[in-house]
């Protein structure tokens, strides 16, 4: 399928499946970071309440 993602028949088909993905990694690294501070700021109420 890698194959057949950037061979020039696809050309349209392909630029929005990229553009698919590239939202979906956008909206994954979004969640991820938000994560990330959720977990920074317990960590910092853990370490105040001791």
């Amino acid at each position: 399928m890698a194959s057949n993602l950037f061979s020039p028949a696809n050309t349209n088909g392909s630029t929005a499946q990229i553009a698919a993905i590239r939202s979906v990694l956008n909206r994954l690294e979004g969640l991820v970071r938000d994560n990330r501070v959720e977990v920074r700021v317990l960590f910092g109420a853990l370490r105040k309440a001791r």
